[in-house]
């Protein structure tokens, strides 16, 4: 009885130990590493610029979490003039092999597909919105702590209506 309960622990420590390392060896896959960049909060200067009018610029901060999963990344983004925030879930989409981007606001609900280039450290999203124009958006890692986004938004026509660019900065307790 005594080499059984032995046996037993032994097996349970050759578990533990084992797990251990897997643990600390496993790597993430690399959709999941792609996803890791963007969560943090960063402080963001948007620069909107319509087709017609004038070109505005406001600072807003961009809170980005995991989800209770730990597959998808949660946007919280500040919006100017008191509007409610914007909220937006990038995930990785396995079947496709894309990152669909699903945005949700007081006044637009729409999803954009994007695709990662690890040689150029961008995500390239696309889509439509709700009133018809295309959306084109170009998410650049110009380092860990830094992004440049810039979108185009055109009619169905192809008229542009407009360009926005976001100086993304992640916050220095965010790294």
């Amino acid at each position: 009885m005594t080499r059984l309960i032995l046996a037993l622990f032994s097996i349970t420590l050759l578990a533990d130990s084992v797990s251990g390392q897997d643990k600390k060896t496993r790597k993430d896959p690399p959709e999941i590493v792609v996803l890791k960049r963007f969560v943090g909060t960063w402080d963001v200067t948007v620069t909107n610029t319509p087709a017609s009018g004038e070109m505005r610029t406001y600072k807003v901060a961009s809170r980005r979490t995991w989800d209770d999963v730990g597959n998808t990344v949660r946007f919280e983004d500040e919006q100017p003039n008191d509007r409610p925030p914007l909220r937006l879930a990038l995930r990785y989409d396995h079947e496709v092999g894309n990152y669909p981007f699903a945005i949700e606001g007081s006044d637009q609900n729409f999803q954009i597909v994007g695709t990662w280039s690890e040689k150029t450290q961008t995500m390239e999203f696309s889509g439509s919105l709700p009133n018809g124009a295309d959306l084109t958006l170009n998410h650049r890692f110009a380092s860990k702590v830094e992004a440049v986004v810039s979108a185009e938004i055109k009619n169905a026509e192809g008229t542009a209506l407009g360009q926005l660019v976001f100086h993304q900065v992640r916050r220095k307790d965010d790294k």
